[in-house]
Parts: structure tokens; sequence; C-alpha cells
């Protein structure tokens, strides 16, 4: 911990963080400052390399980081990442991406949890900006902030969403985004989509959503084991 990045990769193809916690990286003072970087606990970008590709983050626990931009993971143009059986709480962005940011290029997330993130401006738990991502069988929850929803879809992002627990709110800001969501539920449902009143941005709610509390364990300790009675 103490860093501005717990880990930093730049322009490395396959790329494999695995079986680890990544927490208490960056400085809020920095960050209000601006000079806090991006990628709080891990940041993966491109810079020179015209051309890298893959990799794969599993088994990982990330919290409390800080960062600008992306405050516990930001992965920006970097082709096919795959984020499997991740935990990412309780961090922190100034500006976007509390709990992940992904930029420029696909990545798919699959079995993981995020939740108690905060951004101050754009996605408090997942911000995805000018990329074609995938989200499945994920909880997204209870992430927070006074101007932002807990996922964002910025220009240019199309955004595919399978047997998934969100609440707190989908907003897709800015134009062209597309947002497909099935058997998944939607904690308040359609009406916690916003952005829906730009005619170059579309929206499919698919077939077999709900809207229903999920019945976490013990969410207040972090346990978000689902009940036996629950509907998901």
């Amino acid at each position: 911990g103490g860093n501005k990045h717990g880990i930093y990769v730049e322009d490395i193809n396959n790329i494999r963080i695995l079986n680890s916690v990544i927490s208490y990286n960056g400085n809020e003072d920095d960050m209000i400052g601006g000079t806090g970087g991006n990628g709080g606990g891990i940041g993966i970008t491109r810079n020179q390399s015209n051309d890298v590709s893959g990799g794969l983050l599993s088994n990982l626990r990330v919290h409390n980081n800080f960062a600008n931009n992306g405050g516990g993971i930001r992965i920006y143009a970097q082709d096919d990442i795959i984020v499997d059986n991740v935990i990412v709480y309780n961090n922190n962005a100034y500006i976007s991406g509390g709990g992940i940011s992904i930029g420029e290029r696909p990545a798919y997330i699959s079995n993981s949890l995020i939740y108690n993130n905060s951004a101050g401006f754009n996605g408090s738990g997942i911000f995805f900006n000018d990329t074609d991502s995938e989200l499945n069988n994920c909880s997204i929850w209870n992430n927070y902030s006074d101007n932002c929803e807990s996922i964002e879809l910025y220009q240019y992002s199309g955004i595919t969403i399978t047997n998934s627990i969100i609440n707190n709110g989908i907003d897709l800001n800015g134009y062209p985004a597309s947002l497909i969501i099935s058997y998944s539920n939607i904690y308040g449902g359609q009406e916690t989509i916003t952005g829906l009143d730009n005619d170059e941005s579309s929206f499919n709610w698919g077939q077999g959503n709900i809207d229903s509390n999920p019945l976490f364990a013990d969410t207040s300790n972090g346990d978000y084991h689902l009940q036996s009675t629950s509907p998901c």
C-alpha cells in the first residue's frame, strides 16, 4: 500500500494478476489535487504499443484504494481482458469509475462482486468509456455518489449484462451507447436506467429480468451470499 498504483502495467501482452490482495494505495489528498493518477489498485494501459491484448485478473480482493479514475482497477486500451472472480470494494475515484474503469477496448467481467465504491462524477461502481464489454454473473451493489449512477456507459459504449444483480442505477451518458440486459435483477426496475432520451442510444430489456430485493445474507458485514429464499 501507499503508492499511486498498487500494480501498474504498460504495453504488455497476456497479463496475469492472480490470487492477490491489493489495498490501501493512492492518496486522497493527491486525488483531490488532480495528481492521484489512474488505477489506484491496478492500472493497466497501452501507451506506445499499437497492439497489446489479452490478460486475466482472477481471484483478487481490491479494496480501499484511491485514484482520479479507476479507484480500484483501471483498464485502458488493452484488448480482451478477462476479469473473473474479483471482489472490489471501498475504493474511491475523484472523477470516474470508483470500483472499475474500462476504456477503449473490450473487457469481460464475470463472477465478481463490486460494492461500496464511490466516484465524484461518473460510474461509482463501473465506468465504461468507448468500449464493447460484457458483465456476467456479477453483483454491483451499494456503490454511491451524489452525482452519478452505479454503472455508467459513456460515448460509443455497448454493454451486455446477464445473470447479474445491480442497484443504484445505470446511466447511458453520451452517445451513441447501447445496453442489453437479460436474466438479471435490476433493483428498482427500468426506472433506474437513465439517459434513454437520446435517440442515438439504444436499450433492450431482454428476457428473464426481475426487480426484487436479492436478499443478501448480511451486507453490513460484507456477506453477499444469497439467502435460501432469494429470488435470484
